[in-house]
């Protein structure tokens, strides 16, 4: 299972906040719409935030911050050579303004032209030499340069400039958790903590690290901080789940994971009860999908079960649920491949069982078999 991956923030491909703007225009209503369509691009609605943009720039083409906002709109969107197109026009309608500026380097960075993109970004340091948001932008420039020192030194001046703002710091600390630095990410986190103590997105991330270090005990700490905090937040049981499955705790693994899949359920399928000890079925499987297959048993039974994707595009999860509805086991890595792989796991006792089919993957879909085998068995061997 891969889920404990640290991944280097690209933090010009996502929002920066109302920074990115430089909120020249004068008028109340053509504020409040540029606000809107701010507030789309912030919100990770890109599409409706392009859509926006455009609108505005129908009416008012000279508009430098539906320009800046459109271009930067088009980088996310993958689609450089558009974005310079209006970088470029915002900069020439507005040469002191440095958001411009920034958004024509977004352009160029995104299009690989990366001396082009300094330019840019030295131009818009000339003119705001003091905004913390040219240093996010030079930051992600020396981290596209392989270049992890000189980006946390450019976070670090963001900090300086800013000390509250928690993104910042979620950056830098990432960027120290990728290179091996891990001390320096925990002191993040620890100062992150300080100034806002009931976020739980601080804890989760840092559940996340400690997971990666190997330190499950904390991790399971951290994620507890997190589900208290916010318990709707699906991802802190699973991730507890994962670490509590790790050190052995099957009652708590099992427990979290059936929590995680009922927040995040979007489609329930009531499949055929298993029959004669037996099952070989191939299910289409989404994220958020969830299987129910009932499964009696009159004797001391031992099951073999096999889940896995042909393709290795899903991660499968097996629960099992007792007869009242209490999971009771949980399978979540077949090895390195991500698969389920149950062997001679006995059944606790006589009576009524449901298997939980699910899926831990971020967003893929596919195709999984599902087969399982029983056998007669005495006590727990």
């Amino acid at each position: 299972m891969k889920r404990w991956i640290v991944l280097v923030l690209l933090t010009l491909a996502f929002g920066l906040g109302d920074g990115v703007f430089a909120q020249t225009t004068d008028g109340t209503d053509e504020r409040a719409d540029i606000e809107a369509a701010q507030q789309l691009l912030n919100d990770g609605l890109i599409t409706e935030a392009l859509d926006a943009f455009s609108l505005i720039l129908r009416e008012r083409p000279d508009d430098v911050d539906a320009l800046i906002g459109r271009s930067t709109a088009l980088s996310r969107l993958n689609r450089p050579r558009l974005a310079i197109a209006d970088g470029l026009q915002a900069v020439k309608l507005a040469p002191q303004n440095s958001q411009a500026y920034l958004a024509l380097g977004l352009g160029y960075t995104i299009n690989s032209e990366y001396d082009l993109a300094q330019a840019s970004y030295e131009k818009a340091e000339r003119l705001a030499p003091q905004s913390p948001i040219v240093h996010i932008y030079w930051a992600e420039w020396h981290l596209l340069q392989a270049d992890a020192d000189a980006a946390i030194a450019s976070y670090t001046r963001a900090i300086d400039l800013e000390p509250a703002n928690l993104v910042f710091r979620t950056y830098r600390a990432q960027v120290y958790q990728y290179i091996g630095q891990t001390e320096n990410a925990l002191t993040d986190y620890e100062g992150m903590i300080a100034l806002e103590p009931d976020n739980p997105s601080i804890y989760f991330s840092r559940a996340l690290l400690y997971a990666e270090l190997g330190e499950h005990e904390l991790s399971v700490a951290d994620n507890t901080k997190v589900v208290e905090l916010d318990p709707e937040r699906a991802g802190g049981f699973l991730n507890r789940g994962y670490s509590y499955y790790l050190l052995g705790d099957m009652e708590n693994a099992s427990a979290d994971y059936y929590r995680w899949a009922t927040l995040t359920e979007t489609e329930t399928f009531e499949l055929e009860p298993i029959q004669d000890d037996s099952a070989d079925l191939a299910l289409r499987m989404e994220q958020g999908w969830v299987y129910r297959i009932p499964y009696s048993v009159d004797r001391a039974t031992r099951i073999q079960a096999e889940i896995y994707s042909p393709r290795n595009n899903v991660d499968p999860v097996l629960i099992i649920l007792d007869a009242d509805g209490v999971p009771i086991f949980v399978n979540d890595d077949g090895g390195e491949q991500m698969a389920v792989n149950v062997e001679r796991y006995t059944l606790p006792a006589i009576g009524d069982y449901t298997l939980v089919i699910t899926h831990a993957g971020g967003g893929s879909e596919g195709r999984i078999v599902f087969k399982l085998e029983a056998e007669p068995a005495i006590g727990n061997a």
